[in-house]
């Protein structure tokens, strides 16, 4: 069977932060395509992320390395991701 591409898709994580606001969430596909995911505003220590991303991702081809960034905007604060899930359901299957 073959993997081709992104039907539904689910994401999770949990970020402890002193300042979310600096920080961006983005995956980067396997065919090198960034999608950026969450952009944090305002200024509380944590975020806890669980949504539908399927909009996001539908039609990216799954089959492959995906990477997950987070990138910090100011050099002074400090922070942890502390989980991360993605659940990605093809759309289609097809016997080879």
């Amino acid at each position: 069977m073959l993997f081709r591409s992104v039907q539904a898709a689910h994401l999770k994580f949990d970020i402890t932060h002193t300042y979310v606001g600096d920080l961006t969430v983005k995956f980067i596909t396997p065919s090198g395509e960034t999608k950026q995911v969450w952009k944090g505003s305002g200024a509380t220590h944590d975020e806890h992320f669980d949504a539908d991303v399927s909009d996001l991702l539908k039609g990216v081809v799954g089959k492959g390395d995906w990477k997950f960034t987070v990138t910090d905007s100011a050099s002074q604060d400090e922070g942890t991701l502390d989980t991360f899930a993605l659940s990605l359901t093809p759309a289609v299957f097809e016997c080879q």
